[in-house]
């Protein structure tokens, strides 16, 4: 009866480790208002199927402002697991009006795929060891190398004016390269370890020194035309895209891409100080 209940047990587990989570965020930012979302990384645990579609919709005559973090982890790192999830789809979709004018997506997916093949996004979604559904780890784990986050900033409207031209003028300056790769060395790619004889061996797991990566990108739309003649009206905007090896590497680069809006948020996530 035991080795039954410990089979049921085991059973239900895998069933579990089947189920899809899904997540849905639909906002509506008024006239003039500012909607900012700043949310704690998205983490999957070893076999999870999750996918998370976002949408943000701003006044058309441009006058909303929004400011969204949307940042995930490679798993619960502290318990072992890396890139282990079967599933990750998130998608963001920003619009002015009814016109989409930001589409942000990420897939990371360990089905459809061969195990072992490091070219594509993961490996197969076959049982591992421990007869539960097998994760993304294997190939993932050797496209990303040391990659344990990614994530993206937007930051658009009249109240996000002064962190867009921050971040535009340091881009311009080079000056965001503080968080910038510093090796040169591409994701994945093996990197020379030190051996005890005094030699060295190819491995993804030596240390690196180009991580984080960041890159900040332009997002200039117009609001759309109306019948008479109006619209448009420029809407300014950034979106800073990044990889890291650590949380607290991708934080440092969140809390300084938003730190011009601090008076306007009156505090800082992630650790950050209140305004008095």
């Amino acid at each position: 009866d035991g080795d039954d209940a410990e089979a049921g047990a085991a059973a239900s587990a895998r069933g579990a480790l089947d189920k899809e989570a899904y997540q849905s965020l639909r906002t509506t930012v008024g006239t003039s208002a500012m909607m900012a979302l700043l949310p704690q990384p998205l983490t999957c645990f070893k076999g999870a199927h999750f996918t998370q579609r976002q949408e943000f919709h701003l006044a058309a005559d441009g006058s909303s402002s929004l400011i969204v973090v949307d940042w995930c982890t490679s798993g619960r790192m502290g318990r072992g697991e890396k890139w282990e999830f079967r599933y990750l789809c998130q998608r963001n979709e920003v619009y002015l009006g009814d016109e989409l004018v930001l589409l942000e997506p990420l897939l990371l997916t360990a089905e459809g795929t061969d195990a072992g093949d490091d070219g594509g996004a993961g490996a197969g979604g076959g049982a591992d060891e421990d007869g539960e559904g097998g994760g993304g780890g294997g190939a993932l784990t050797r496209r990303f190398g040391p990659v344990n986050v990614f994530g993206f900033i937007v930051l658009m409207g009249p109240q996000a004016a002064p962190a867009v031209a921050a971040l535009r003028e340091r881009s311009k300056r080079k000056q965001f390269s503080e968080h910038a790769g510093r090796g040169g060395v591409k994701v994945g790619s093996k990197r020379p370890r030190s051996t005890e004889d005094g030699g060295s061996v190819d491995s993804t797991d030596a240390p690196v020194d180009w991580l984080p990566l960041c890159a900040v990108s332009d997002l200039n739309v117009h609001t759309p035309r109306t019948s008479d003649g109006g619209g448009g009206k420029e809407v300014d905007g950034v979106v800073v895209r990044f990889a890291a090896e650590t949380t607290k590497e991708a934080e440092a680069i969140i809390i300084d891409a938003i730190k011009p809006m601090t008076s306007v948020l009156g505090r800082l996530p992630y650790g950050g100080m209140t305004v008095c």
